[in-house]
């Protein structure tokens, strides 16, 4: 057979002791018929497994609160009868007028005790599959934990248990029981009293000794005492270092209920802060969408940069070219102007410039005849060669025109003294 998965584990065994008043009864038996707010975490459909009545009759109930009222009212009456035969007729009277009293001693605690016994969920569950719900070390573990539960009760507190039942619709199975601590004491300014007093069980009276005596009992189930907190507060003041704090125990449902809250509010932080990081996200985006916007807008406008750059050079380049072809031709044509010839072409010449070179030879090629027969002669006073420029063809600018004008001018000039045109002849 498997061996049970947690048999190296220790598992302590939990006691409490609940403070308890008579009308708690009225929640407690709420709780055991599943109703009310307590009971909203238990499983419906297990709630067959309960065994209810482990200790006492199904009308422990109506027993109690006869017994409760039955003690309220002898208690009165034998107080009457002790202060009757001492002679304290006020004190009688006062008493009668006062009524019957709750049998017990006023305390923040009640006279009651609601005692709860439970193990860890995972003791119950002997091997690793968890649905094995039934199997068969399951269920002798469960018996034999109800058992020594029930045992320990009766052997402890005997007949002032006065109900016990298990519970296995809920996380782990446990015990409720309700102890009743009847005590009988006698004086002469009372009577003989029956009261509710918890402190008449040393086990009620000191939790510390309970736990280490419902650990010994359960030994045998392999179960261990819990924390020794209570020793550790003590050595930790007798040593002068810091006290640990005190657990509060708590019912179930208060702390099912606290859990939930905190779990609301945990819940609802962390929505919170999840909105908060998804509008930090939101923003985070938009700035990079903004960056990414504006890096696009810079890249476009380095591109158009670049761009007119490189219009602007070619441009320039144009520039530069232009002007030394102009330079060119400008020398050209001053040498043309000053020498009337138009010179040899050289090899690094500009396109334009030998353009305007040929031009001009052919232009003075054409004006030669007319350039010799000036030289030979004399030209009168006034003479205007007009029929000479219909004959011959005509400049192809006015530049040329100018120039043409100014070497006939120097010819005429130079070989026959003739004079410069008139400025009807210029124009």
């Amino acid at each position: 057979m498997a061996q049970p998965a947690n048999s190296e584990r220790q598992f302590p065994i939990v006691l409490r002791f609940k403070p308890m008043f008579p009308h708690d009864i009225a929640g407690y038996v709420l709780h055991e018929e599943r109703k009310g707010r307590g009971s909203k975490h238990c499983e419906p459909g297990m709630k067959m497994l309960n065994r209810l009545d482990l200790i006492g009759d199904v009308d422990w109930r109506e027993r109690f609160e006869k017994r409760y009222e039955l003690a309220r009212l002898s208690n009165l009456a034998e107080e009457l009868e002790a202060l009757e035969a001492l002679g304290r007729k006020k004190d009688w009277a006062d008493r009668a007028d006062g009524g019957p009293q709750d049998p017990w001693k006023a305390s923040k605690q009640g006279p009651l005790r609601e005692v709860i016994i439970t193990v860890n969920k995972d003791w119950f569950n002997a091997f690793d599959d968890p649905s094995l719900l039934f199997n068969a070390t399951r269920s002798a573990r469960e018996d034999a934990f109800v058992e020594t539960s029930i045992a320990w009760l009766k052997d402890r507190f005997g007949d002032a248990v006065i109900t016990a039942r298990a519970d296995f619709d809920e996380t782990a199975p446990h015990i409720h029981a309700i102890i009743a601590p009847w005590a009988e004491k006698t004086s002469k300014r009372r009577g003989r009293q029956h009261l509710l007093v918890p402190s008449a069980y040393k086990l009620l009276k000191s939790y510390e000794e309970a736990q280490t005596d419902i650990a010994e009992y359960f030994a045998p189930l392999e179960l261990v005492r819990g924390e020794r907190r209570a020793e550790e507060r003590r050595q930790a003041e007798a040593e002068g270092k810091e006290t640990p704090e005190a657990r509060e125990n708590q019912s179930s449902h208060v702390w099912r209920e606290a859990e939930a809250a905190r779990l609301r509010k945990l819940a609802k932080d962390l929505g919170e802060r999840e909105q908060a990081l998804a509008e930090r996200e939101a923003a985070q985006r938009g700035r990079e969408a903004e960056i990414t916007a504006r890096e696009r807008a810079t890249a476009e406008s380095e591109s158009a940069f670049r761009k007119a750059q490189v219009t602007a050079d070619a441009k320039a380049a144009r520039l530069d070219e232009r002007e030394a072809v102009n330079n060119q031709v400008e020398t050209l044509l001053d040498v043309a102007a000053s020498q009337g010839t138009v010179g040899e072409a050289k090899e690094d010449e500009a396109p334009l410039t030998a353009r305007i070179r040929r031009k001009l030879g052919r232009v003075f090629a054409s004006l030669s005849p007319l350039r010799n027969g000036l030289r030979r002669t004399r030209l009168p006073s006034g003479w205007q060669p007009r029929n000479a420029w219909r004959e011959k063809p005509k400049p192809s600018c006015t530049r040329c025109m100018q120039l043409s004008r100014a070497f006939l001018c120097r010819s005429s000039k130079n070989g026959s003294g003739a004079r410069r045109t008139t400025s009807r002849t210029q124009s």
